[in-house]
């Protein structure tokens, strides 16, 4: 359910269908969330993940949240053990 109106309706529109259709177009967030994923759904299908697009969706906003700590709050967080959770469920 997308609540608002005007620009702030159009903005959750696009955030809600962002996390679950790709939308490419001139905003840096959703070429880069693109490029990664263009690059992380094949590798998880190769390596046997049953939702590849799931997985990478998981890890990219797993990302999103260590930069989020690392850059907001200045707090160094090793990214390693995440993925390795994220990559192991993937693949179970």
């Amino acid at each position: 359910m997308v609540v608002g109106e005007g620009r702030y309706r159009l903005r959750a529109l696009r955030t809600r269908t962002s996390s679950t259709k790709p939308i490419v177009d001139d905003r840096p967030d959703l070429r880069g969330r693109a490029t990664m994923a263009s690059m992380l759904i094949p590798a998880l299908a190769g390596l046997g993940a049953r939702d590849p697009l799931a997985a990478s969706d998981t890890l990219g906003a797993c990302v999103q949240g260590l930069f989020l700590q690392q850059f907001g709050r200045g707090e160094a967080i090793d990214p390693r053990p995440l993925v390795e959770v994220i990559v192991r469920g993937a693949l179970a």
